[in-house]
Parts: structure tokens; C-alpha cells; sequence
């Protein structure tokens, strides 16, 4: 027997219900797949289905979520500034301030490079003095809460010299310049070697100069240059430059 036009239109309404539930199902795995692949999840972006058929689907409709996505992995970054300079020593301040990732909260566990350490705190900055001039390679551990760790390294070095170029022929210029904590808008030079130990050379002498200091030769030869930030510390005296000057 025929079905009754009523019969018939309920069952097409309980039809399109079923697939419309389908596609939004389908829709929001299909969603969730490509945000997962970008590293999102729906929670983070807020991200729902919700499909109502009038007359058909609960109050409501249908309401998919998926959790948040899980922390991101833990990248420790440190970096090193200058806060300045005496004749005890260079004092430079450490930032691990650009670490990354990890769940908080995170502590940070200094060591300076010159045997010395600062036990694990909140804070991602801390200021050591170097009584010496270095390199030194200072390190920070980074731990979150899951006890995860990641380090990093920085260089500190309170005075370098370089010279540009080392080898060069009699008249041609050579500019020396000074980096590091203790380094300024003057360098303090000496001409021979370290603090006061010339090696015989003529015109070794210790004089200030601006920062880079740029100069000539007159006669063929090689000179020794290294620069110091303090006349009282020993320790106080940068790497040694050799120049090679050529007729």
C-alpha cells in the first residue's frame, strides 16, 4: 500500500537529518586534521559544529570539541649586556629572558663560567662579576614545571682586541678596535705586549686612544698591541695583536 504524504515526509526529514549530521561530522575531522598538521588544535582557535534541522535535531544540535594542544617544547635563550667596569673587575648582566615554550611556571640555574653558580630561581636575569678578562662561557638551565630542561650558552669576555688588517706595508692604516663589558669610547693600548712586558720593541709605550683608533707605520717590522681597562687589576690586560709591517 502507498505511504501516506505525511509518512513520507517525516522519513525524508529523518533522511536529510542523518546526512546533514554526516557532513558536519566529517567537516569538523576534516578541520581538526588540518589544524593538528599546523600544530593548532579547535580549542585553540574556537572552533565548534553545531547542525539543527528544524523540527528535526534536539536543542542544541550537535557540538564537537577537541582539547587544547600541548605545551610547546622548551628553548632556552641567553644573552649578555654590559653593566660596567672597575678595578675589581667587569660586571655583566645575564638574560635568559628569550626562552621559549615549556610549561610554566619556569626557574633558571646560572653557572657563570668561572666556576662559580647561582642556585635555580623565578627570575631569568642576574647580574656576576668577572674579576678576570675571560672568554668565559656562561650557561643557564631552564626547567618548567613537567621537569623538562633545555640550556644555552653565552661569551663573556670583558675586553678583545682586533686589529684590521694585521698585516700590512709601511704607511698603509691599521685600526684597532676594543669589545667586551669593559670595553669604551677610549682604549687604553699598549704597544709591545702586556701591561708594561714589552718585547724590546721600539717606541713601546702604553697611551689612550679613541675607540676604534686608526694609525700608520713607518718602518718595517712586527709589533705586539693588547689593551687593559684598569692599571691596578694584573688581570686586567686583553688577547695580544701581532702586526707585520712590510717595506
Amino acid at each position: 500500500m502507498e505511504q501516506l504524504p505525511a509518512a513520507r515526509t517525516a522519513r525524508w526529514f529523518a533522511e536529510q537529518r542523518v546526512r546533514a549530521v554526516g557532513r558536519a561530522e566529517r567537516l569538523v575531522r576534516g578541520t581538526s586534521s588540518r589544524l593538528r598538521l599546523a600544530g593548532v588544535g579547535l580549542a585553540a582557535v574556537g572552533v565548534t559544529a553545531a547542525v539543527t534541522i528544524a523540527g528535526c535535531a534536539p536543542p542544541g544540535g550537535i557540538v564537537t570539541s577537541h582539547p587544547s594542544p600541548s605545551a610547546r617544547p622548551l628553548h632556552a635563550a641567553l644573552s649578555v649586556a654590559k653593566i660596567g667596569c672597575d678595578d675589581s673587575g667587569g660586571t655583566a648582566k645575564l638574560d635568559a629572558s628569550g626562552t621559549t615554550g615549556g610549561a610554566g611556571p619556569l626557574t633558571y640555574a646560572f653557572a657563570f663560567g668561572d666556576g662559580t653558580t647561582a642556585a635555580a630561581a623565578s627570575t631569568a636575569t642576574t647580574n656576576h662579576l668577572y674579576a678576570r678578562n675571560g672568554p668565559f662561557t656562561a650557561t643557564v638551565t631552564v626547567r618548567d614545571a613537567s621537569g623538562a630542561t633545555a640550556t644555552a650558552t653565552a661569551t663573556v669576555t670583558l675586553l678583545h682586541l682586533a686589529a684590521s688588517p694585521t698585516s700590512v706595508t709601511v704607511g698603509q692604516s691599521v685600526t684597532f678596535t676594543a669589545t667586551g663589558i669593559c670595553a669604551g669610547a677610549r682604549i687604553d693600548l699598549n704597544s709591545g705586549g702586556y701591561a708594561g712586558y714589552y718585547y724590546g720593541e721600539p717606541n713601546a709605550h702604553n697611551f689612550w686612544e679613541d675607540n676604534p683608533y686608526t694609525t700608520t707605520f713607518s718602518a718595517p717590522g712586527t709589533l705586539h698591541y693588547s689593551a687593559h681597562w684598569s692599571e691596578i687589576n694584573p688581570y686586567s690586560d686583553s688577547n695580544v695583536v701581532a702586526i707585520t709591517v712590510t717595506a
